[in-house]
């Protein structure tokens, strides 16, 4: 986060994320980067902007990152799902029937639980030390 501005360092890094995963992507294509990682690898950075521009702050901003950890999560559940619903995941990928149960869970979970720990590593960054002045929001 030092290396970009702190506003919108999220989106920043999400555009970064996107612009790496199509390089390799087109320069390594047999690694197969999963359309959903891609997906909530470019969406969670600008979403936890978005968070962080609208909560006030304390229980809200905890809320806010959950929330985004949780759109990134479904929006890549969606664009997995549709991926291999066309038959455009790579080869060796579970079918649909098999894991969509099982995804539709593990993906809810972990975007809640990514946007939590998102928001307790933000307010460990931005608590003041001896001194110091408050990170700039």
């Amino acid at each position: 986060m030092a290396a970009v501005p702190r506003r919108g360092a999220g989106t920043v890094m999400g555009g970064s994320a996107l612009a790496t995963g199509l390089v390799l992507g087109t320069v390594a294509p047999a690694g197969g980067f999963s359309f959903g990682a891609l997906t909530s690898l470019t969406l969670t950075g600008p979403l936890l902007d978005l968070a962080l521009r609208q909560a006030a702050g304390g229980w809200r901003l905890y809320a806010g990152f959950a929330f985004a950890g949780l759109a990134a999560n479904l929006v890549a559940f969606v664009i997995r799902g549709g991926a291999k619903m066309l038959g455009l995941e790579h080869l060796g990928a579970r079918p649909l029937s098999d894991w969509m149960l099982q995804a539709s869970v593990s993906y809810v979970l972990c975007g809640l639980l990514a946007g939590l720990i998102s928001g307790f590593i933000w307010f460990q960054a931005s608590r003041p030390r001896n001194g110091e002045q408050e990170i700039d929001r």
